[in-house]
């Protein structure tokens, strides 16, 4: 079948390792071609997307959606209609809430999926959007989800066949972690900090005030640990001035946005995902991939895969008293550390690999024929 991916796209992030590496299964395993759509954001050159980039080493075909202004609705409609008559897809498969909505004005006809990352409700404009996406979904012939909790959610609302197709990693070619020394060195931390960190968007959803807050103990028995925030975003200066307030602005360390960050996962000590709201996030499945233990907040499908005792350490989310205890925990247990970790590994292994991906969607993909 040929596919037609549409999607926005700022950088090479965790929802597009995610479609890039299901198109690359999709077409090895099981003979379908992939092309792409992508509107990229406003003002960003095509050779600044990271995205586009990966497309052109994999051969894949792409075109891009450019309008004058930010997200113009009426002129992506006709562009996106533009594309489909000269692409001739045998399925529309369209990512996030600005793709989604345009795809569900298109008319009957073409087989149209819609396929959900995940909400993040982190302004009103954002709310609104994934509202609207949300209320347009039983126009779509299937809706993709990655994670069983948005599944469940979705069907008690009452849209129809609802499919979940968790996210994988693939581990053969899992490129080497950027060594502790490299990241202590690049931050300018002794040679025998201890490092504690996170990798995601600075924002609101991604919990990070509460890890900040229950790194203030920390720093005070663990002289020589660090809190390590690799990401950028709208919450950096009031993330900052947050640090500063508690005395700890010298224990925490902002590495800025990295092309790579799931080598920084690979280097550190300790990862921590200290989320008020995830779906199923890459970053665990890297953290399992390189042996790093973990720590988790109790959202999504986070429990499904760090079980607390066994694979990493469960806490509520927004309690930063819990989140000290388990970091506290981890940094004293380095025996009991490597044990969970092995078990993480084992089990993405066993059920999140690329292969059980490829295979859903591709039972997904016979039925629309």
């Amino acid at each position: 079948m040929n596919l037609l991916h549409f999607l926005p796209s700022a950088f090479f992030g965790g929802p597009e390792k995610q479609i890039l590496q299901s198109a690359i299964t999709l077409r090895a395993r099981h003979g379908h071609d992939s092309k792409f759509f992508v509107m990229l954001r406003k003002g960003q050159s095509p050779s600044e997307n990271g995205f586009l980039e990966k497309l052109r080493q994999q051969h894949f075909v792409y075109s891009l959606l450019e309008t004058r202004i930010h997200y113009d609705f009426f002129s992506s409609r006709v562009l996106l209609k533009r594309a489909i008559k000269e692409l001739t897809p045998d399925v529309l498969l369209s990512y996030g809430y600005k793709a989604n909505i345009l795809s569900a004005t298109l008319g009957k006809g073409l087989p149209r999926v819609a396929v959900l990352h995940g909400w993040t409700a982190s302004d009103l404009k954002v709310q609104f959007f994934e509202w609207l996406e949300r209320a347009l979904l039983g126009r779509f012939d299937s809706v993709v989800v990655i994670s069983r909790a948005q599944q469940r959610q979705l069907q008690e609302q009452g849209v129809h066949d609802v499919r979940c197709i968790p996210n994988a990693f693939e581990v053969s070619g899992l490129p080497a972690p950027l060594a502790t020394d490299a990241i202590r060195s690049r931050l300018g931390l002794a040679s025998n900090g201890i490092l504690v960190g996170t990798v995601g968007r600075l924002s609101t959803e991604k919990g990070h005030r509460y890890l900040i807050e229950a790194f203030v103990p920390i720093s005070t028995n663990e002289p020589q640990a660090y809190l390590i925030l690799v990401g950028e975003g709208p919450l950096e200066a009031a993330l900052r001035a947050q640090a500063h307030e508690l005395g700890i602005a010298d224990r925490v360390k902002f590495a800025g946005f990295q092309p790579e960050g799931g080598r920084w996962i690979g280097g550190l000590d300790l990862f921590v995902l200290p989320s008020l709201r995830e779906a199923f996030p890459i970053v665990m499945l890297e953290a399992f991939a390189y042996r790093t233990p973990m720590v988790g907040t109790r959202v999504g499908d986070v429990p499904e895969l760090v079980q607390d005792g066994r694979t990493g350490w469960l806490v509520a989310p927004g309690d930063a008293a819990a989140l000290t205890a388990a970091i506290r925990d981890a940094l004293a247990s380095p025996e009991k550390c490597r044990a969970q970790a092995d078990r993480a590994h084992a089990l993405l292994l066993d059920s999140y690999q690329t292969s059980s991906q490829g295979v859903l969607w591709n039972e997904l993909l016979a039925r629309l024929r």
